[in-house]
């Protein structure tokens, strides 16, 4: 399906998910009689899947006065070329792809809305009219589809608008002319009052077409179960009302009783599941430094067996229904959506987050990386991983050496110390709780005790082979491949001050560099670039990171981001 076609349905069933009233089977009367009644004539018999919307109804209504409406029209008007406030009705359906299967290209997809006010003959529908060209179907001039991933747009009449695939609309308009109900006509035609929204999807037939897509999905063995749920279902049917108190049901239709009670076990193992999965994670958070996470954290384990009960759905036969709303108590009810609220934004904040320390952490390192480049520049090699004594025993690490070449007061934290004494002198020891800021990790837990999590990698190879100090022209893999910081999880953690690095692993080169962040960690290179390193990098590269002299051919497909 093209982007823009993706952009269209996503908008208008955005829109029409504020919306409701009557459905009844090829009616085609004007909206000059006050009629909110979807002509379904539209709907062909292979359609497999549809959705019913009443937009204006629901916008008119006193619920929505704080809404953003003039907006929304503006919208309308420049994205669309009309008033989305005047759509009485969107009905949105889809048939099986050609011969069953997605390789024959997208399933035949239309949407048709119904306005208070005519359409028009102008532009409409923007870049899609772009993409589409003038021609003729059943006497009448419409835009044509260009290519056959786009859809048409056709206009029965000035209050109507259809936009549908290019071999699929002609069908459509066929069996507005002469209807024959299918599946989805029959069950939206019995139907004699529809609240603001209704989804409702067959899932027989799409059998053949999940198998494939289901069993190529990793799940945890408690969780395989899953995979069958299409087996066990025939249809599932949605409806939402906004106007009033807010209520949504799910119904779920299984081939018999029996399946039905495997969907329930189903459904209540995978929400167990989940509800330990959240456990889980909110132990860790209790253990935040941050009070405020803490608390979230134990608000969230104490509604936690709250929050999942609403989702468990209440078998009747062969019918499992899932029903939210006020009922009899709004205040619980209310209570219960603001603890799914902040369940569901949660893992959002847990993200924002996350996302915020990884980039102050490169930041780091980018600083990092600048001051020992500064004392290059200076020195004419980088510092030595550590310095010595007259007798050759290793005395401070390289990130007190550096302190003079950072910004800030590095310079005079430097000057505090004893630089002939070792790092855990009685003098220098009592310095170790002065650790700059730019050694301290945002994920760490061990930052209040001295402790960074960056370190640089420590082999006869690398820039930091020990007491000998290494220069540009000694790199020469390149300064764009080889490593000069890493960042490491809490467990590889050191005292800022002791002359201690990370011994990589010969074998087994990942070792002891993941944990701190998921996918992989964090590293400065040479040419003062911070990259992100994943866990599945190649080994072969890895290793020739760690090396300033190795002799391997990288490209720079290999240098990550």
């Amino acid at each position: 399906m093209s982007r823009w076609r993706s952009k269209m349905i996503v908008w208008i069933l955005i829109v029409s998910m504020t919306y409701s009233p009557t459905l009844v089977f090829a009616v085609r009367q004007s909206p000059a009689e006050g009629q909110e009644k979807i002509d379904l004539g539209y709907v062909t018999p292979g359609a497999v899947a549809a959705v019913a919307a009443f937009p204006r109804r629901v916008l008119a209504a006193p619920e929505m006065e704080m809404m953003p409406l003039e907006v929304l029209t503006a919208l309308g008007m420049k994205e669309l070329g009309f008033d989305p406030l005047q759509i009485e009705w969107v009905l949105a359906f889809v048939e099986m792809p050609e011969n069953g299967a997605m390789q024959a290209g997208p399933p035949p997809v239309a949407i048709v809305l119904r306005s208070a006010k005519p359409f028009g003959e102008g532009k409409i529908l923007g870049k899609l009219w772009d993409r589409t060209a003038e021609a003729q179907l059943d006497g009448k001039t419409y835009r044509k589809a260009m290519t056959p991933m786009d859809p048409s747009i056709y206009r029965p009449d000035e209050y109507t608008l259809i936009v549908a695939s290019g071999d699929f609309l002609p069908r459509l308009l066929s069996n507005h002319a002469s209807p024959e109900k299918g599946r989805v006509t029959k069950v939206l035609g019995r139907m004699k009052e529809l609240p603001d929204a209704t989804v409702l999807l067959f899932v027989e037939p799409l059998r053949p077409l999940l198998a494939m897509p289901l069993a190529m999905v990793p799940l945890p063995p408690p969780l395989a179960d899953v995979k069958r749920v299409p087996e066990l279902l025939t249809s599932v049917g949605a409806k939402a009302n906004l106007r009033g108190g807010p209520s949504m049901t799910l119904m779920l239709r299984a081939n018999d009783e029996d399946a039905a009670v495997e969907l329930e076990k189903i459904i209540d193992q995978a929400l167990d599941m989940a509800r330990q999965a959240m456990l889980a994670d909110l132990a860790k958070q209790e253990n935040s430094d941050d009070p405020v996470e803490q608390a979230i954290a134990k608000y969230m384990k104490r509604i936690s067996n709250k929050m999942f009960e609403p989702f468990r759905p209440v078998r009747n036969g062969a019918k499992l229904t899932l029903t939210t709303g006020a009922g009899d108590n709004p205040q619980m009810a209310s209570m219960a959506t603001i603890g799914i609220l902040v369940a569901l934004l949660l893992p959002a904040v847990q993200a924002a987050r996350e996302a915020a320390r990884r980039i102050q952490s490169k930041n780091n390192l980018k600083l990092i990386g600048l001051a020992m480049n500064n004392y290059a520049q200076a020195n004419k090699t980088f510092p030595p991983a550590y310095s010595v004594d007259k007798d050759g025993k290793p005395l401070l690490s390289w990130r007190v050496l550096i302190l003079p070449y950072m910004e800030g007061e590095g310079g005079r934290l430097y000057k505090q110390f004893h630089l002939d004494e070792p790092w855990d002198s009685e003098h220098n020891k009592a310095l170790i709780g002065q650790m700059p800021a730019v050694y301290r990790n945002p994920n760490s837990a061990h930052s209040s005790q001295g402790k960074t999590n960056y370190l640089t990698p420590r082999n006869e190879r690398s820039v930091f082979p020990g007491k000998k100090a290494i220069g540009f022209a000694d790199i020469r893999d390149g300064s764009s491949f080889t490593f000069l910081t890493l960042e490491v999880p809490d467990s590889s953690a050191v005292v800022w001050t002791k002359p201690d690095d990370f011994q990589y692993d010969e074998d087994n080169p990942l070792k002891g560099l993941t944990g701190m962040r998921a996918g992989g960690f964090l590293a400065g290179f040479a040419d003062v670039s911070v990259r992100t390193i994943s866990s599945t990098i190649d080994l072969t590269v890895l290793k020739a990171f760690f090396t300033r002299d190795g002799g391997e051919a990288l490209g720079m497909d290999a240098i990550g981001r």
